[in-house]
C-alpha cells in the first residue's frame, strides 16, 4: 500500500536540447535521427541559465492537497512542473502554492484526475498549449482517459522555443497504453523543436531486468525518443500483485 504520493521523473526528449534536470536525472542527448535545430525565432538557441523540469503524480485520490501544495513550494528553484492525477478542485490551488511568477495549464480530459503543467511566467512566455489526441494512426485518448498536455514555451533570455509534454497513460488499459506510447512516438517523428515529454507513463520499467511492458518498447522503438535515465536508480513504489507473483510479500515492480 503506498502510503504518500511517489515522485515519477520520467524524461524523454527528441531533437538538441541543452536540458539539466532535477537530481538523478541524467542530461539529455540527441536524437538517433539528426535533429533540427530551433527554426522559431531569429536567435541562436543557447541557455543562460539551466532548465529545471519536475513530474510528480500527486495521485488525487489519496492525498491531502494542502500537504501537496507546501510540498511544491519546498522543491527549490524549478522552472517547470509537470503534475498528474490532479483533481480540477486543487489547480488553483496548486498554482497558488508556486506564487505569482508561475503560470498554470490545465488539462480539460481526465475527469477528476487530470494533468497541471506549471511554469516560470517570469523566464518563459506561452506560444501554445494544446491536448493532443492522435498521433499517425494511433488514439492518444479513447474519450476516457487524459490526453498529453502539450505547452510550448519561449525563454524570454535566449529567445529558445521548446515543448514539453505532461503524460499520464491509461494504467488499466494495456491495449490502450500500447497505442497512446505508439501514437506518442509517430507524433514525435514530425516534431522540428527541442520537445520534453515527461510524467506517470505505467511501463512498469524493471530495474532488475532493464525491460518495460509493450508500452516501453512501443514508446522507445526506432530511436524517436532519447530515454534521460536516471544516474541513481531509486524505487518509489511497491506493488505486490502483478506479473504472476499475487501476494507473495515481494514487490513486483
Amino acid at each position: 500500500m503506498r502510503t504518500f504520493p511517489s515522485l515519477l521523473v520520467v524524461v524523454i526528449v527528441v531533437g538538441a536540447f541543452g536540458f539539466c534536470a532535477p537530481s538523478g536525472v541524467g542530461s539529455a542527448q540527441q536524437s538517433s535521427e539528426p535533429p533540427k535545430q530551433n527554426k522559431i525565432g531569429s536567435e541562436p538557441a543557447s541557455f543562460s541559465t539551466p532548465i529545471r523540469i519536475v513530474a510528480w503524480n500527486v495521485e488525487s485520490g489519496g492525498n491531502d492537497p494542502g500537504i501537496i501544495a507546501l510540498q511544491l513550494k519546498q522543491f527549490g528553484p524549478c522552472d517547470v512542473f509537470a503534475l498528474s492525477e490532479v483533481s480540477p478542485r486543487s489547480f488553483e490551488r496548486y498554482a497558488t502554492a508556486l506564487g505569482s511568477n508561475y503560470q498554470s495549464i490545465a488539462s480539460k480530459s481526465g475527469g477528476g484526475d487530470r494533468l497541471q503543467v506549471l511554469f516560470r511566467s517570469d523566464r518563459f512566455e506561452l506560444i501554445r498549449n494544446i491536448e493532443l489526441t492522435q498521433g499517425g494512426s494511433f488514439r492518444l485518448n479513447d474519450g476516457n482517459h487524459r490526453s498529453p498536455l502539450l505547452v510550448h514555451l519561449r525563454d524570454r533570455a535566449t529567445n529558445l522555443h521548446f515543448q514539453v509534454v505532461a503524460n499520464h497513460l491509461a494504467r488499466g488499459n494495456a491495449e490502450l497504453r500500447e497505442e497512446q506510447a505508439s501514437g506518442l512516438r509517430e507524433w514525435a517523428r514530425h516534431q522540428t523543436i527541442p520537445t520534453v515529454t515527461i510524467g506517470d507513463f505505467n511501463f512498469d520499467y524493471s530495474f532488475v531486468t532493464g525491460t518495460g511492458n509493450p508500452g516501453f518498447a512501443a514508446m522507445m522503438r526506432d530511436g524517436v525518443w532519447k530515454w534521460v535515465q536516471p544516474e541513481e536508480w531509486i524505487d518509489t513504489n511497491w506493488s505486490d500483485g502483478g506479473r504472476g507473483h499475487a501476494g507473495d510479500g515481494m514487490d513486483d515492480f
